[in-house]
């Protein structure tokens, strides 16, 4: 068992002044870095060494495709890279991309490089917006965790008669810092109610898949 205190750099120092937390006499050692599920969790929220992490693995991988590349049609490529680099970039994605601008040019750089060794054609953003957009789809569809469907909202009440109701949006929180603009629910609410009504009104997960796929990619 591990300690982590999540906040501001000055206000976790003050958490660490207190007494050490004790289970059955013994003190639980604080950490700035927890990994849980395979991720990555730093006491200020940076993401810094989960991004980190997630581009050594992903890297090494795509090494060992470009080595034998010249071996490989179009499409082993693509199949080879789909299977063995993006499941550690997509990977609870919707939870650490809300990184730094640093990072995100550096996972840019890596799509990049990937693109090279395999023809996917696609950015980090793109494959960003696809994957936090179906999650949306399946908070707002009660197909997701429940702490999740919890805070997404459909607008309605006073709205329910309205063109912004009709075509599905959800209520957007309210943001007071930069942080919380770039939270799960912040910023995907906002690219929830900027999708084509077409597509945010499917019913169906396998339609809505391909469509905000084509949205974004085409």
């Amino acid at each position: 068992t591990e300690v982590i205190f999540f906040g501001r750099s000055k206000k976790v120092e003050e958490c660490k002044s207190v007494p050490p937390l004790r289970f059955l006499g013994d003190v639980i050692d604080s950490k700035k870095e927890v990994k849980y599920l395979g991720v990555v969790f730093d006491e200020n929220m940076t993401w810094d060494e989960q991004a980190k992490r997630v581009r050594s693995k992903a890297y090494l991988a795509l090494n060992r495709i470009k080595r034998i590349s010249s071996l490989l049609t179009d499409d082993t490529k693509k199949l080879l890279t789909n299977a063995l680099v993006m499941p550690h970039i997509n990977y609870c994605s919707n939870s650490w991309s809300a990184m730094s601008a640093a990072n995100r040019n550096k996972f840019e750089s890596l799509m990049h490089n990937v693109n090279r060794v395999a023809p996917l054609n696609r950015t980090f953003q793109q494959m960003a917006e696809i994957n936090k957009a179906i999650m949306m789809f399946k908070g707002i569809h009660k197909i997701a965790p429940s702490y999740l469907c919890n805070e997404v909202n459909l607008v309605s009440g006073r709205h329910q008669r309205t063109r912004f109701a009709a075509e599905n949006n959800v209520v957007v929180p309210l943001s007071k810092t930069r942080f919380t603009d770039r939270t799960f629910i912040n910023s995907g609410s906002l690219l929830w109610n900027d999708l084509p009504p077409e597509i945010k009104t499917t019913n169906s997960i396998f339609q809505f898949r391909n469509l905000v796929k084509k949205h974004f990619l085409d």
